[in-house]
C-alpha cells in the first residue's frame, strides 16, 4: 500500500536509467534536482535537463553499483525488462528508493498532480485506473483557481474557528460561488462570499 510523501527535489541526487520518452517525462518533473542519465542512446531534449549524461551500455551488476553509488533516488526506464529488474534488485539491496516505470510493484511511483504556488494536490489509483486519476485532476484544476480568493476571504472574516469551519463548509458546497470562480470573476466571488458571511455568521 502506497502512502503520499512530499520530497524536496532540490536535495535529490537522481540517476535515471534510460534515455527515451519516459525518461524525458520524468526528468521534466524533476527539474531542479541533480539528475544523471545513463543510457547507450539519449533523446536530444534530455540534454537540456540532465546535469550529467553517461553514454554506457550496462553489462554487469558492478556497473549498476558504480553508477548509483552517489544517488538517493533511481528511476528505471530502459526498454529492457531484464535489465530493469536487475537494476531494481541492486536498489533493493542497497536500500535506495526507486521508481520502476509501468510496474505496480515499484517502491515509489509518480502520481498525477496539480501545482499552484504553495498548493499541491496529487492523485493516484496505485496503477489500477490511471484514467480516473486524470479525470479527478481535471475536476480539481478548477478548485485551484480559488486559492487566492479563499485566502482573502479568510483574512476578512472573524477569527472564530467554529464559525469559520461552518462557513467554509457551506461556501465550498455553494454552486454560485464556484460558477463565479470558473468564469474568472474572482472579485465577484469574494463579494458573494463576504455577503454570505454577513448574512449568516456575522453578529449584528
Amino acid at each position: 500500500m502506497y502512502i503520499p510523501i512530499m520530497i524536496e527535489k532540490d536535495r535529490l541526487r537522481v540517476t535515471i536509467f534510460g534515455g527515451g520518452d519516459v525518461a524525458l517525462r520524468k526528468i521534466k518533473i524533476l527539474e531542479g534536482a541533480y539528475v544523471k542519465v545513463v543510457s547507450d542512446k539519449i533523446e536530444e531534449e534530455i540534454r537540456k535537463y540532465a546535469k550529467r549524461i553517461i553514454l554506457e551500455k550496462i553489462r554487469e551488476e558492478d556497473d549498476i553499483e558504480r553508477l548509483i553509488s552517489d544517488s538517493n533516488f533511481v528511476i528505471i526506464a530502459t526498454d529492457d525488462r531484464k535489465l530493469n529488474l536487475k537494476i531494481r534488485d541492486v536498489c533493493e539491496k542497497r536500500g535506495i528508493i526507486y521508481n520502476l516505470v509501468d510496474d505496480r510493484d515499484s517502491l515509489a511511483i509518480f502520481p498525477s498532480f496539480l501545482r499552484d504556488d504553495d498548493l499541491i494536490i496529487s492523485f493516484s489509483t496505485s496503477g489500477r485506473a490511471p484514467a480516473l486519476s486524470k479525470f479527478l485532476k481535471e475536476i480539481a484544476s478548477s478548485y485551484i483557481k480559488s486559492l487566492d480568493v479563499i485566502e482573502k476571504i479568510r483574512m476578512n472574516i472573524e477569527h472564530d474557528e467554529n464559525k469559520r469551519s461552518k462557513f467554509f463548509s457551506s461556501l465550498f458546497r455553494d454552486c454560485n460561488f464556484w460558477m463565479l470562480i470558473e468564469r474568472g470573476e474572482k472579485d465577484r466571488a469574494f463579494l458573494y462570499a463576504m455577503e454570505k458571511w454577513r448574512m449568516n455568521y456575522e453578529i449584528n
